[in-house]
């Protein structure tokens, strides 16, 4: 049984940040789509990195 009000999915805008989409998928009980959103951050995550260290290179990426 859900008992968390469903998301809105109006054309207001409404949006979530990735850290609370993540805690509501897992309450759902998605855990894929959760690691899928965790992986996805962490792959942002390391090119951010890789960016700081090669110093802006995107063809050192390559």
């Amino acid at each position: 049984m859900n008992i968390r009000p469903a998301a809105p999915d109006d054309a207001q805008g409404s949006t979530a940040t990735i850290p609370v989409r993540i805690y509501l998928l897992i309450l759902d009980g998605d855990f894929g789509a959760a690691m899928a959103s965790i992986l996805l951050r962490l792959s942002g995550v390391a090119i951010d990195i890789d960016f700081r260290f090669l110093g802006r290179n995107e063809q050192a990426l390559l």
